[in-house]
């Protein structure tokens, strides 16, 4: 490896980081700006994926984002990674009454500012917290415009640690109520 005088690697040794196309806009104004991002750049999708990342999470936040993104391209849904005030280090400063309250902002601009005539969640980790929340609490005309909740890594770590034993037996059950 190559370094320069302060001993960083050369320019053409360093990775390239995935990059996202997309807009970055304001769906809530008050109380508390709040912004999310969008992909592709089309202006014409009616359906919108709404990703949720987990603990500390924002923008990107996975390595499957961008596969992900691509699928809902292709299937003709737009992507949207909403940043809450409990995104990157606002986590445990507010409650999953606050995030629902934050997604059913983003729930309403879509539909009323974007056309949206369906929506699916996607949460990880963390994010499933919420995606089952906002199901259960949610506005019902807010809960109708949601199509599907993904719910991946739904497991907390303490949680985890705690199935190490049975993960067999587990897996097995799974692996019998798996439909395809």
């Amino acid at each position: 490896m190559h370094v320069d005088k302060m001993g960083l690697p050369a320019a053409s040794e360093v990775p390239a980081l995935e990059t996202m196309e997309g807009r970055l806009y304001k769906y809530r104004s008050s109380p508390g700006a709040l912004q999310a991002f969008e992909s592709p750049v089309k202006h014409s999708f009616t359906k919108f994926c709404i990703y949720l990342g987990g603990l500390t999470d924002g923008l990107l936040a996975c390595q499957y984002v961008h596969a992900l993104q691509g699928q809902c391209e292709k299937a003709g849904w737009a992507f949207v990674q909403p940043l809450l005030s409990s995104s990157y280090a606002g986590y445990g400063t507010g409650s999953l009454a606050r995030d629902c309250s934050e997604l059913e902002s983003l729930v309403q601009h879509l539909h009323l500012e974007r056309g949206a005539n369906a929506c699916a969640i996607i949460g990880h980790s963390t994010g499933c917290q919420d995606s089952v929340y906002f199901m259960r609490h949610a506005a019902p005309e807010n809960r109708l415009l949601v199509r599907m909740c993904g719910l991946q890594a739904p497991v907390s770590d303490r949680e985890a640690l705690s199935l190490r034993k049975t993960m067999p037996r587990v897996l097995n059950c799974s692996r019998k109520l798996r439909r395809w």
